[in-house]
């Protein structure tokens, strides 16, 4: 069970040692919504992120989520050298704005065809239910749906997946559930690949996502991993009670910084 962090750790890290911050977007940093496009970080969350990325000498800041990186982008609206992880740790864009892949996707192209295909015949035209296509991934909402007829097509699209499209991982989130290539990486080893050439840098990753486990678990070796929210079994070694407690560690952090 994670403990709680305590209120001058990340000071005292970074007095000592230069850090790398990863936040997850959807859920720590933004509030889950109904609609996707309606999740934006507060104007105090976001100030913070942009004054200690403006400072990449003693921090680096990057935002992991399962969007596209470049829609994270967009949705955060801050000119500051920030890097980004898209894709559930399937798209990188590192601090230079340069865009790659962290595994070969080509021989997966037809089976997300396929699971495209059947989301949209099968979930597009029913209420309640969204398909969110991220190119590379493929995305079924359900958040308005009845909650019976949500569970019979995600059962239905996992039979499919498992029968006719092996090349696919299934990721639950919050009423969401998503399709990406199976060799897709998780965060953690994607912000690992960010800054391996970073000398001497100690990750630093929060998140509230169930699916960022293997993250905490991959990230607590090298550095200091923070689960966002309430209490639950979790591999991070920290937690932090809510959104508004990240803000104030980041604005001690940004403090220091400044003095």
């Amino acid at each position: 069970m994670p403990r709680l962090l305590p209120h001058d750790l990340l000071r005292r890290l970074a007095q000592r040692r230069r850090i790398a911050i990863c936040l997850d977007y959807d859920g720590t940093i933004a509030p889950i919504t109904p609609n996707p496009e309606e999740a934006l970080p507060t104007a105090e969350i976001r100030d913070l992120i942009s004054a200690l990325a403006h400072d990449p000498e003693r921090v680096r800041v990057a935002v992991a989520s399962g969007r596209t990186a470049g829609e994270v982008k967009a949705l955060l609206g801050i000119e500051a050298p920030l890097a980004f992880i898209g894709l559930h740790g399937l798209e990188v864009v590192d601090w230079d704005g340069r865009r790659r892949l962290t595994s070969p996707v080509e021989h997966c192209r037809a089976a997300l065809d396929k699971a495209r295909v059947w989301l949209n015949t099968v979930a597009g035209s029913r209420h309640g239910f969204f398909v969110e296509d991220k190119g590379l991934a493929v995305a079924l909402h359900y958040r308005r749906a009845n909650r019976f007829d949500a569970q019979a097509v995600v059962e239905r699209l996992r039979r499919l997946v498992a029968s006719e499209a092996g090349e696919l991982l299934i990721v639950d989130g919050d009423m969401v559930v998503e399709m990406l290539p199976r060799v897709a990486p998780d965060k953690g080893f994607a912000f690992l690949s960010l800054i391996e050439r970073e000398r001497g840098v100690v990750p630093v990753f929060f998140s509230d996502d169930h699916s960022d486990e293997g993250a905490f678990y991959k990230l607590r070796r090298e550095g200091i991993t923070v689960l966002v929210g309430p209490e639950r079994m979790s591999c991070a070694e920290f937690r932090i009670e809510s959104a508004d407690r990240l803000a104030q560690e980041l604005s001690h952090l940004a403090c220091m910084l400044q003095a």
